[in-house]
């Protein structure tokens, strides 16, 4: 999901599943930013989430590297609110 302070993908940080992706694929980070078209010292900034906001090409291109998919889910920020009827 998007957020003006960061991305989270289910309970995580982006760059937290990225890395236990990577990790759990067999991959270097080196090897995976070969894939992707990039340097290691960008895939490195990812996983630490030190790209601040990285932008949707970017994120899809990485998770193409690991041969993952994204799905996003729209849900209400809070329990209470709801639609008027």
């Amino acid at each position: 999901m998007w957020y003006g302070w960061g991305v989270i993908l289910g309970e995580r940080p982006f760059g937290e599943t990225l890395a236990q992706l990577r990790i759990s694929s067999g991959l270097t980070m080196a090897q995976a930013a070969e894939r992707m078209g990039t340097t290691p010292s960008l895939w490195g900034r990812l996983e630490k989430g030190t790209v601040p906001n990285p932008k949707y090409e970017l994120m899809m291109r990485a998770l193409k590297a690991l041969d993952a998919v994204i799905e996003i889910k729209v849900k209400p920020r809070a329990a209470s609110w709801h639609f008027e009827q």
